[in-house]
């Protein structure tokens, strides 16, 4: 065959190679700009109680918390609440013995697990508890900043009541 009179149309693989850019393109555009869902404000007003718990602190960081003070979001620099209760426990971590097999809690020295626990104005939008465009949810990874105490922990602990119009 010659070069010369072969057909320059769009073939088979012409085509599915166009409509995967196609679709790369689409998905690209649709994580980029969100599907709006979180960016509606027309959610029921709640009041927010949540508890992050921060793990493995030194003595000196959990004494410096304190209570009334504001907490923000320590990625987004988003006002997520304010401090109402900060309590402590001992760090521990769960030990094995291989020749017994036992699993034993073993505290560690001058580390404590702290609890923070925080109220805020935020909305209800579908099943989603928002503050301000902050998500919290109970198991969500939260990197707070607050004056006294900053780290990142888990949500262990979430409550909510409608706000009265």
């Amino acid at each position: 065959m010659n070069r010369t009179s072969r057909r320059r149309g769009l073939n088979l693989f012409d085509a599915f190679v166009l409509l995967l850019v196609v679709a790369v393109g689409l998905v690209a555009f649709w994580f980029i700009r969100g599907t709006g869902a979180a960016n509606s404000s027309s959610g029921t007003p709640v009041a927010v109680t949540y508890k992050v718990e921060l793990v493995g602190l030194p003595a000196d960081i959990r004494d410096s918390a304190k209570t009334g003070v504001a907490v923000r979001d320590g990625v987004r620099l988003q006002n997520i609440g304010t401090v109402t209760e900060v309590s402590s426990t001992n760090y521990y971590l769960m030990l094995g013995d291989p020749v017994t097999g036992e699993v034993r809690r073993s505290e560690v020295e001058g580390l404590y697990n702290v609890t923070v626990t925080c109220e805020a104005v935020g909305e209800l939008r579908g099943s989603r508890v928002m503050i301000g465009e902050y998500m919290i949810a109970i198991g969500q990874q939260v990197a707070m900043q607050s004056p006294g105490i900053s780290g990142v922990g888990y949500c262990v602990g979430l409550d909510y009541t409608e706000i009265a119009s």
